[in-house]
């Protein structure tokens, strides 16, 4: 049994025809999953009797030939941030008790795969509190990249990355708030989708910036998941209205001659790798070749000092969670309560300055949207960085977001999907970023830009053959 080759489709198809059961599949899952994670340190958490019980109820439904979905019978596990009922919590961080905190409900995006069948098989690894790019947890220790373990597979989703680009799960859940689904995805060579706000349900809403979203290894598998994550849940008061859309039906699809925006490197943060920019030129060159209208565009000049505010901002939001803890567990997430703890001194009135400095940067980053459907930007200004270090070398903790977390600010959609390898072998990621809403034509491109690009047939080296 090959894993990894399945599709949602093809595996799907394999249950009905008989050629490999549910329970096979979750056996296999489970156990690859622990031969692996001992290099990649992805997973913290797995319910062996709970995976085969479900995986017994998908096999039963599919001997009835009543299969909820594409879905049914598909192994992931969900992101350690993400509510499931029996399942601890942590938050990436050593602050939280050693037991774990344990919900009585689930988060929408889990009951989602629950009823379309899906065997969610445990807990993957995450950051500090979401909020650093490399898979470093103060709980966890350090998550790797299957392309090459010396290296991060991003965050905060990373071990959701990890676990796809290695082949034991089609596809997963991550959650974005400044870049955590596209930066693993673009370390990792996947594609994931960064949602329009209110896109896919959220409970409980914390923030217009913060969205849950897939990642699968290509555009079909991710407009499925997607499928199921989008429809409606009544906790979520920000949800927008169901759409009664289908991504996958439409995926294939797309606008006559759309505009492109191309975007090179956004003027701060993370210097931007040759190599990274010429593979989102030559993304440029392959729509352009096929119709599209290609237009060079510039960041707006940000007040340095509003980049400095909105990181307060972050550092602030960082805090006020971390301070829910003892001051004794506080210090065992160490990275963290040197990096926000200062924020506990910043007044009322920076915090005003902060939230306004926001409304300045929304405001002109949606600009570059004005005359084009859609821009083009590396997903990442570099490829994945070591994996024990929390940013590129040289940059601070907030510089490895700085091509994608004004998108979050904006609530634009944004996709992140492999452009190519770079000269040491690893993936590079670009970036479709849409107007607000257009969920639909970013994944649309995306699929474009799938049909289009030639990659070498490669995979990562530590993951299923």
């Amino acid at each position: 049994m090959k894993l990894r080759e399945f599709t949602f489709e093809s595996l799907s198809a394999a249950y009905r025809q008989k050629k490999v059961s549910p329970v096979e599949v979750a056996k296999e899952t489970l156990a690859q999953t622990r031969r692996l994670n001992s290099v990649l340190n992805a997973v913290y958490f797995l319910d062996e009797d709970a995976t085969l019980a479900k995986a017994r109820e998908s096999e039963q439904r599919y001997a009835l030939k009543s299969s909820l979905g594409l879905m049914d019978g598909a192994v992931t596990t969900m992101k350690d941030a993400l509510p499931v009922i029996g399942m601890p919590i942590y938050r990436g961080t050593a602050s939280t008790p050693d037991e774990g905190l344990y919900y009585r409900w689930n988060a929408p995006a889990t009951d989602r795969l629950l009823e379309e069948g899906v065997v969610i098989a445990g807990k993957n690894t995450m950051c500090d509190f979401g909020i650093i790019a490399s898979g470093v947890s103060s709980r966890f220790g350090i998550t790797r990249n299957p392309w090459n373990p010396q290296l991060t597979p991003g965050a905060s989703s990373s071990g959701a990355a990890a676990l796809v680009a290695a082949g034991l799960c089609i596809a997963a859940v991550g959650t974005d708030i400044v870049g955590s689904i596209r930066v693993p995805a673009s370390y990792c060579g996947l594609v994931g989708l960064k949602p329009s706000y209110g896109c896919v349900p959220y409970y409980p809403p914390v923030s217009p910036a913060l969205v849950a979203g897939p990642m699968a290894r290509n555009m079909h598998d991710l407009a499925i998941m997607l499928d199921a994550l989008a429809q409606p849940d009544s906790r979520d008061f920000t949800a927008l209205a169901a759409q009664n859309v289908s991504y996958v039906s439409t995926l294939n699809e797309r606008a006559k001659n759309p505009v492109f925006g191309l975007l090179e490197s956004v003027g701060f943060g993370v210097p931007p790798d040759p190599e990274v920019i010429a593979a989102t030129r030559r993304a440029a060159a392959l729509f352009e070749a096929q119709g599209a209208r290609v237009e060079q565009v510039s960041m707006p000049q940000f007040d340095p000092a509003d980049l400095l505010l909105v990181e307060k901002f972050y550092r602030a939001r960082t805090y006020a969670e971390l301070n829910t803890a003892p001051l004794d567990h506080q210090k065992k997430s160490a990275l963290m309560f040197k990096w926000a703890g200062p924020a506990k001194d910043d007044s009322a009135e920076l915090m005003w300055q902060a939230m306004n400095a926001i409304v300045r940067l929304r405001e002109q980053t949606m600009a570059l949207v004005q005359g084009v459907n859609y821009l083009l930007l590396p997903a990442t200004p570099t490829t994945a960085f070591k994996a024990e270090d929390v940013a590129p070398k040289g940059c601070t903790l907030f510089d490895a977001w700085c091509n994608t977390f004004l998108f979050n600010l904006t609530e634009q959609p944004a996709l992140s999907i492999c452009s190519g390898l770079s000269s040491n072998a690893m993936p590079i990621g670009l970036q479709i970023v849409g107007h607000r809403f257009d969920d639909m034509g970013v994944m649309q491109m995306g699929r474009w830009y799938e049909t289009l690009r030639d990659l070498p047939d490669r995979r990562a080296p530590w993951g299923l053959s």
